[in-house]
């Protein structure tokens, strides 16, 4: 790294390693940090982090055998070049269910993924390529929260469609096999409810049992109220 009279912040990645190759016979890992003899500052070093794993695109040495942008991770970009942001994900036996929201067009919508838990990929016979997606206002709408239940997935949030100015909560149910509205819930398969007219109010945890959901948030009036149903 270059000499800098101020703070410096540097962060790098190496793939394609071999674990053995960076820990010593005593499960050590050395970091080495060095300046010119000739120097005439000090060396502060505030923090280090490392994490060691393998994302290794030789599959003879690979550890990790997922996702395909490289080998352990997934990289997608639903709505560039807007924001896209993962919020929550919840796995049932064989899929992960990944919800956040994109920003296609001019707003944020939501957004719910499934993907394979053994390589990642979309699974395609979910809502439209393996994506359902919902845009209830022309502003901000975000989920949160998701759970998983037998054969649906609840997503949880706010939208604005009130107003920009008036968030209120919203949960949609979905069929874990194609990604629809589940209509017998709150009669469209959406539930929506304003704890505090003229403020944002959000969900942000959600999860269930055998025959209850349960949902916690905030009533975002100016005391800032905890709420749970």
């Amino acid at each position: 790294l270059d000499c800098s009279a101020t703070g410096f912040f540097n962060n790098f990645a190496k793939n394609n390693i071999a674990i053995d190759e960076y820990i010593n016979g005593s499960d050590e890992i050395w970091v080495g940090i060095y300046s010119l003899s000739t120097t005439t500052t000090n060396i502060r070093v505030d923090s280090i982090y490392l994490m060691l794993g393998t994302t290794n695109t030789d599959s003879n040495s690979c550890e990790i055998s997922y996702g395909t942008s490289t080998a352990g991770r997934i990289a997608s970009n639903p709505s560039a070049p807007g924001a896209d942001r993962i919020h929550a994900i919840a796995t049932d036996g064989t899929s992960m269910y990944v919800a956040g929201y994109d920003s296609s067009g001019i707003d944020n919508r939501w957004r719910l993924e499934k993907r394979n838990l053994s390589d990642g990929d979309l699974v395609t016979a979910f809502g439209v390529s393996g994506a359902t997606t919902s845009d209830p206002s022309t502003s901000t709408d975000q989920p949160f929260a998701i759970a998983t239940s037998s054969g649906a997935v609840f997503i949880a949030g706010y939208d604005s469609a009130l107003s920009a100015a008036n968030g209120q909560w919203r949960i949609e149910k979905r069929d874990s096999t194609d990604g629809s509205l589940v209509t017998a819930f709150d009669t469209d398969g959406i539930l929506q409810f304003d704890p505090n007219a003229g403020d944002v109010d959000q969900i942000t945890a959600i999860t269930t049992d055998t025959s209850s959901l349960y949902v916690a948030g905030f009533q975002d009036d100016d005391t800032g109220i905890w709420r749970i149903h």
